[in-house]
């Protein structure tokens, strides 16, 4: 059971934060980009709730490696009925360059029942180098390490940078973009593949949207590689909308609660 439940926690935090918070290295448009968004997140298994998500940038440009940057931090949670079970307090958060929009700095603090992780990783562009820095509960670093990374590497939760400033209306079904994400030591090379259009029904208001799904590996969790799917509002800023995780047994939905206003 601990084992799935790191599963997806995995797969939550590439999707839904890394996601929600891509923007593009090249031709990157500022209208999907913008301080001060705000989003929250209801996450469910059928009808029961499981926990909430909120995904935000700060409103201040932030000074990082001499360089200027804009700050974004995700969340997410346990439900209180589920927290009695386990508890779920998880913090992931990057700054990426206003010009360049590659990332600078990673930080996590992870809290998932007995399981923690405090990390910062500052990405060298220069050398192609990610410097992690590991910290114990009163944020002192006990352990540094040093990894050669690609040149277009992406933390999680700038992941995924061509898909919400994409320009989806020259792709076909099943074209793909090909991705470098690092997290926990490890280089992950992902392809997300687009999908359809179609509308929907959320929340905050009936949208059309751009459905991608990520190419993942058959696991004891998931039951084929098109299991996560995830709709973006097909307009100019290209808002993540909601997310489905198909499970052997039923699936995870991840829907927009709130946008927050600036």
């Amino acid at each position: 059971m601990k084992n799935q439940m790191n599963t997806w926690l995995f797969y939550f935090s590439v999707l839904l934060f890394g996601l929600a918070f891509s923007v593009q290295a090249k031709n990157a448009s500022k209208e999907k980009f913008q301080t001060g968004e705000k989003f929250t997140y209801k996450i469910h298994y059928g009808w029961f709730k499981v926990g909430e998500a909120i995904i935000e940038t700060d409103k201040e440009i932030h000074q990082i490696n001499g360089r200027p940057c804009y700050k974004l931090d995700a969340y997410g949670s346990a439900s209180s009925f589920l927290n009695t079970i386990v508890k779920i307090r998880d913090h992931w958060g990057t700054y990426i360059d206003t010009a360049t929009y590659m990332p600078h700095r990673f930080y996590q603090n992870i809290l998932e029942s007995s399981y923690t992780r405090n990390e910062i990783v500052d990405f060298d562009r220069q050398k192609n180098l990610a410097m992690s820095k590991r910290l114990n509960d009163k944020k002192e670093v006990i352990d540094t390490t040093l990894f050669k990374v690609p040149h277009h590497i992406h933390d999680m939760v700038s992941l995924i940078n061509h898909v919400r400033n994409r320009d989806c209306s020259t792709m076909n079904k099943d074209d793909t973009v090909a991705l470098h994400a690092f997290l926990n030591g490890k280089t992950y090379n992902i392809k997300v593949c687009f999908l359809r259009k179609e509308r929907l029904k959320t929340k905050v208001g009936t949208f059309n949207t751009v459905v991608m799904a990520p190419k993942l590996s058959k696991t004891d969790l998931f039951d084929s590689h098109n299991a996560v799917e995830v709709w973006f509002s097909d307009d100019k800023k290209r808002i993540p909308l909601k997310i489905k995780l198909k499970l052997f047994i039923g699936s995870i939905a991840i829907d927009i609660k709130q946008i927050h206003k600036n």
